[in-house]
């Protein structure tokens, strides 16, 4: 249940944030009070309400919200399901904050680059071309190198080694050309048999440096991250 419009008091101890709800003796509504409704509905559900309407369920909210407390309605359960609910919003909000305050150089990204320099190799490809047929023993046959129906053919072009789905990648021999895979079921009479015509070494080139910066920066960034998140974290341990 969501209450909104309460006097609350947040207390904030070694081990957890405690929250104590206690009705207003006043229940009278702020500019400060529809400003928060309308921000949270907004965030909520993505709907801009207008300001009368944001008046008059601020203040219906805080009435009702009161009574309930009164009546003593308020479950240790629901209780504990506020709290919960407030800290993972100001869990949020303080990841949020870290994020915003991790700037990465481009220097340090550079560093990084040169340092880490055989984390950022070409990936090795091959080009090839692919063979489809409605039967199992044509796709075999065809395999095995007789003449015959090549089924249906379709050129793949060049693509990365790793880029290839498991069933496939298993099959592909470092340096090899010109030579099949055995049949893989695509499904109901469809196989296919796929040929490596070229296979392309980059195990001695590397990526330039433009190409990785972003990537490098989100590594980087990730690591920041998680360093000063651990900070804050130990503290409490």
């Amino acid at each position: 249940m969501k209450i909104i419009g309460l006097l609350s008091v947040l207390l904030i101890s070694s081990y957890a944030v405690n929250i104590q709800l206690l009705p207003d003796k006043n229940p009278q509504i702020t500019q400060q009070d529809v400003e928060a409704l309308k921000a949270y509905v907004k965030e909520k559900y993505h709907f801009i309400m207008n300001e009368s309407g944001a008046k008059r369920i601020a203040k219906d909210n805080r009435i009702l919200a009161n009574e309930f407390l009164k009546k003593g309605l308020l479950s240790p359960f629901e209780r504990n399901l506020i709290r919960v609910e407030l800290e993972k919003r100001l869990a949020d909000k303080m990841v949020k904050n870290i994020q915003k305050n991790i700037k990465i150089s481009d220097d340090v990204i550079r560093s990084y680059y040169e340092d880490h320099i055989d984390e950022f190799k070409e990936p090795d490809k091959i080009k090839i071309v692919s063979h489809t047929f409605d039967s199992y023993e044509k796709a075999i046959d065809f395999y095995k190198g007789n003449k015959g129906n090549p089924g249906k053919k379709k050129d793949l072009g060049i693509k990365e080694v790793d880029s290839l789905k498991a069933p496939y990648r298993g099959f592909i021999e470092k340096g090899k050309e010109n030579y099949c895979i055995p049949p893989i079921v695509l499904g109901k009479k469809k196989y296919n048999v796929l040929c490596v015509e070229k296979y392309i070494d980059n195990s001695s080139k590397h990526i330039p440096y433009p190409k990785v910066k972003k990537r490098i920066k989100n590594i980087l960034y990730k690591k920041t991250f998680s360093k000063e998140r651990a900070k804050i974290l130990e503290q409490y341990k």
